[in-house]
């Protein structure tokens, strides 16, 4: 668009005007051998109907010879911009990503006979979003010259379908407590679905008011036990008040990197971040609940008395029968927003006369990574990923990230 006359003769201090738009569709061919051969599982006894038993099969996964490729269809509309003599450019797009026939393990009735459920097309899922790349670069002098760019992403995952309107996948269980996550139509891949709390009983009077006609919703609650939310009002905390707490998605993702230049000393830096996701704690909820008799987070003696009402934990108690620690609730779920400092480097080429023509090129340099992180979020990292595409965000003792010095060399000859 640029090189139009209406342009150059309006606009001389753009350089650059360019749209896109594209659309294509991919098939996902990764899918492993024989997914439409039932397998069969040997050794199982079967009564004869005369006290013994006689050794057969039984089919363990149901064949499903109509499984097929995943097909995404994308697309996308874009812009391309550069002004005032090229130091200025932006590159953004507008995409929607349609991917359809997902291969699902879809659960079936235990009654059916399988012990393992069945491979299906069944699912379709869209990511749509914007995506930029907005930079300034500028050469001062032939001594001076520096650049910065900011790189930022929106994206929105949600399932479209699964194999029906109710039907969902459980992920993020923790060990000895229930799932944390699902994932079903209108809402992300592994979405949280947790039971709400509501602060702490500060006294019996509290709990004794917190009735359902005129029965106890939390009948086994103390001063100082979680209040839990009865969201369907039908005066028991179960399975049925969970509600959806969030994503694991980040809603935006987003970095910023700079370089400068002077004479032979050159500098850089990157700064990277993420907001609008959640993270499960599944750590701080193994390390704190004292009915596991392990050693606990120093945070754990932080506790509810009378006179510590506004503790970051419920009152101590072995038997926990107010269930205080029960993985289901939005208690250890935490922002999973942050913003790093990823990387910093500044180097030193020394002048080639130096060398004599021996030595092309030399350079010094010194790189630290991860120098600092800003989070709110209590665990060793908001780095949280799972190999689950169903646990996403879901951090049961992740690793912490490695913080590096690194001195370094480099000689062309």
């Amino acid at each position: 668009i640029a090189e139009e006359d209406f342009v150059k003769n309006n606009a001389s201090w753009l350089d650059q005007l360019k749209l896109r738009g594209g659309y294509g569709v991919l098939g996902n061919q990764e899918i492993d051998n024989y997914q439409y051969v039932s397998v069969v599982t040997t050794g199982i006894n079967y009564p004869d109907g005369n006290g013994g038993l006689i050794q057969g099969a039984f089919p363990k996964t149901f064949a499903n010879p109509d499984i097929k490729w995943e097909e995404t269809a994308m697309t996308n509309i874009g812009i391309d911009f550069m002004a005032l003599h090229n130091r200025l450019s932006l590159t953004a797009d507008w995409y929607v990503k349609n991917t359809k026939d997902i291969l699902l393990n879809v659960p079936i009735p235990i009654s059916t006979g399988g012990s393992n459920d069945p491979i299906r097309n069944a699912g379709k899922i869209r990511n749509q979003g914007i995506e930029f790349n907005l930079g300034w670069n500028e050469s001062l002098n032939k001594d001076l010259s520096y650049g910065v760019t900011f790189l930022g992403t929106y994206n929105k995952n949600e399932v479209v379908e699964m194999g029906a309107e109710s039907q969902a996948i459980t992920g993020g269980t923790i060990h000895g407590g229930t799932y944390t996550s699902r994932t079903l139509a209108g809402y992300p891949i592994g979405g949280f679905w947790l039971i709400p709390t509501d602060g702490y009983f500060n006294s019996t009077e509290e709990v004794q008011a917190y009735q359902k006609d005129g029965v106890l919703i939390q009948p086994s609650a103390e001063p100082g036990d979680i209040r839990f939310k009865d969201t369907n009002n039908d005066g028991t905390i179960n399975d049925e008040d969970r509600v959806y707490c969030g994503s694991p998605f980040p809603k935006f993702t987003y970095s910023i990197n700079g370089n400068l230049t002077y004479k032979n000393v050159d500098f850089s830096v990157g700064f990277q971040g993420v907001a609008g996701n959640k993270i499960y704690n599944a750590t701080k909820l193994e390390l704190t609940d004292v009915t596991r008799g392990t050693n606990y987070l120093a945070s754990t003696l932080d506790y509810w008395t009378p006179e510590n009402q506004d503790a970051a934990n419920p009152r101590l108690i072995w038997t926990d029968p107010n269930r205080n620690a029960r993985s289901e609730s939005d208690r250890y779920l935490e922002s999973g927003s942050y913003f790093r400092l990823r990387n910093l480097q500044i180097g030193y080429t020394f002048p080639n006369a130096w060398f004599h023509g021996f030595v092309q090129k030399a350079r010094v340099y010194f790189n630290a990574e991860n120098l600092f992180t800003i989070t709110s979020y209590s665990g060793y990292t908001p780095d949280v990923n799972s190999s689950n595409v169903y646990s996403r965000g879901f951090d049961e003792f992740i690793y912490p990230s490695n913080r590096t010095f690194m001195l370094g060399l480099n000689v062309t000859f």
